[in-house]
């Protein structure tokens, strides 16, 4: 058995309670309720476009293409997809891409986080290439498609992130149904930003169901 030092309980103690502190991203609770009604739902995508599993003979070097249009996370290559996106799946098949024209303009993968007490997924890297970001049931085809692969299989509870400044996946989420989660500190302060600033496209949005 490895024994950790002193100076590494410390250390990872630190890293434990900052993470109590401060998160850069959001988290978002996607309730089963209301995933339910999304497995197997038949996404009729516009002309051109197709939704493929991540086990369907993926071309790394254009998944690489493709997050490297973000410039977030650092060069992206197909070694690198493989290595921190596709091994790390709950299973090879359980992510999802979308094509246009055969060629790769949006992603998305699942990780587990699980704990003792909780079987917990969390959808990863849901990136849509900036030209094809308009395009109507793209986002939310390839989101719900791929988060509903937790339904299927029994997970408590499903969770995804995203930056602060994607308020257009935000809206989107939270329109369909997601919660706000708090899971630091600091997040307390970005969902109050954020939703004061989507605020009046929820209100909106409540109005149009309302009518």
């Amino acid at each position: 058995m490895t024994k950790i030092n002193f100076s590494d309980k410390i250390k990872n103690k630190i890293i434990y309670l900052w993470s109590k502190i401060y998160h850069k991203q959001v988290r978002i609770l996607f309730p089963k309720d209301m995933l339910i009604k999304y497995v197997n739902y038949d996404w009729k995508l516009p002309v051109g476009y197709e939704m493929i599993n991540t086990g369907e003979n993926v071309n790394f070097q254009e998944w690489a293409d493709l997050l490297n249009k973000d410039g977030g996370f650092g060069i992206w290559t197909p070694e690198r997809i493989k290595a921190e996106i596709f091994e790390k799946q709950i299973a090879s098949d359980a992510g999802r891409l979308i094509l246009y024209e055969n060629k790769i303009v949006g992603c998305g993968s699942l990780s587990d986080a699980s704990t003792s007490k909780a079987k917990i997924g969390v959808g990863m890297w849901l990136f849509i290439d900036p030209k094809h970001r308009t395009t109507a049931n793209i986002a939310m085809a390839i989101t719900l498609d791929a988060l509903c692969v937790f339904i299927e299989k029994n997970y408590d509870k499903i969770y995804a992130y995203t930056d602060t400044d994607r308020l257009s996946a935000l809206f989107l989420y939270l329109k369909i149904g997601a919660k706000p989660s708090y899971n630091s500190l600091y997040s307390y302060f970005l969902w109050h930003k954020i939703l004061k600033r989507l605020k009046p496209l929820l209100n909106r949005e409540k109005r149009k169901r309302n009518d």
